[in-house]
């Protein structure tokens, strides 16, 4: 077994694809990662979320362009989708497509900040739990214990509100709800690599600790934690715009999914159509990260420890 990727994605896991392909240059074997992007890119629904996903991607990098109007109100309220007004406006003149898009800014950024904190911090631990042990590790997994006993959404409005309400104080408290289970998932796989034979084989002769990590565990937990990020990716949204609406999130005027979702939902009686844009960009974006994840789950060919969500 290659040290390279380990046993989250042996050879004999990914049987959909010949690991071996013939070239005018004779028989060429294919890399696990080869091998893994073949699986992805030959599932549809993997490509429908991934296709979704650059689009949002591209609507928050590009809003200033893609917005028809700007953010300052400056038309009637409340009025409903025409040719002018794609969406319509809200009840103080905004229109409703420009926010949207601007919107998609606020939610792509809380996402990324998120799994990036979250990753970050749970692979250091992850690791030194996993490898090392002892007093330590039961320290870390004792912490990570009584955080798993707060209800996630519960713990992220705690944090929220104890940092106070803005874009990166949510996208702090979203990151530490997701820490505990990433925590376990790496440590889980770190203990199963640490007995492998490659493992055993390189301490016999003299391989550091520095190195074994590096070189050998770390390549082998990256699988497993690709695909917890990009689950964490929907939920990271899903959760920014609970905060948002609760304003412990994005503050108005600043353009928010969750905000419009707060504002639509206090004009309900008013104007019911201004609930559906948001929504609808929630759940496509929670949706297409779940398809990108569990296409990259299925390519990776072994079934990953879910992350509870907030």
């Amino acid at each position: 077994m290659s040290s390279e990727m380990g046993p989250a994605i042996a050879a004999d896991e990914i049987t959909d694809e010949p690991m071996e392909r013939e070239t005018g240059m004779g028989t060429v074997s294919r890399t696990p990662w080869r091998r893994v992007g073949y699986r992805f890119a030959h599932t549809w629904s993997a490509m429908v979320g991934l296709a979704i996903v650059a689009v949002l991607v591209l609507t928050a990098l590009f809003a200033s362009v893609l917005a028809p109007y700007g953010q300052e109100p400056s038309f009637p309220p409340n009025l409903g989708p025409s040719a002018e007004h794609w969406l319509g406006t809200n009840s103080i003149g905004r229109d409703l497509l420009t926010r949207l898009i601007y919107g998609a800014q606020a939610s792509m950024f809380v996402a990324f900040l998120v799994v990036s904190i979250a990753v970050t911090v749970a692979l250091a631990l992850g690791l030194l739990s996993g490898y090392f042990g002892g007093w330590g590790g039961a320290v870390i997994d004792r912490c990570m214990d009584a955080l798993f006993t707060f209800p996630p959404l519960t713990l992220a409005l705690a944090i929220a509100a104890l940092l106070g309400a803005s874009l990166t104080n949510a996208s702090i408290a979203i990151a530490v709800v997701f820490v505990p289970g990433l925590v376990r998932v790496i440590r889980a796989q770190v203990l199963a690599v640490r007995e492998e034979t490659f493992v055993e084989a390189a301490r016999s002769i003299g391989v550091g600790d520095n190195r074994m990590l590096r070189k050998h565990i770390f390549p082998n937990v990256v699988s497993p934690v690709i695909v917890q990020a990009a689950l964490a990716f929907g939920y990271a949204i899903g959760a920014e715009a609970g905060l948002s609406f609760l304003d412990l999130g994005v503050k108005a005027p600043t353009s928010s999914w969750g905000v419009m979702l707060q504002e639509a939902y206090g004009r309900i009686n008013e104007s019911q159509w201004q609930l559906v844009p948001p929504a609808v960009a929630i759940l496509l974006a929670i949706l297409a990260f779940n398809l990108v994840g569990d296409g990259l789950r299925d390519a990776f060919g072994r079934e990953a420890i879910g992350v509870d969500g907030p």
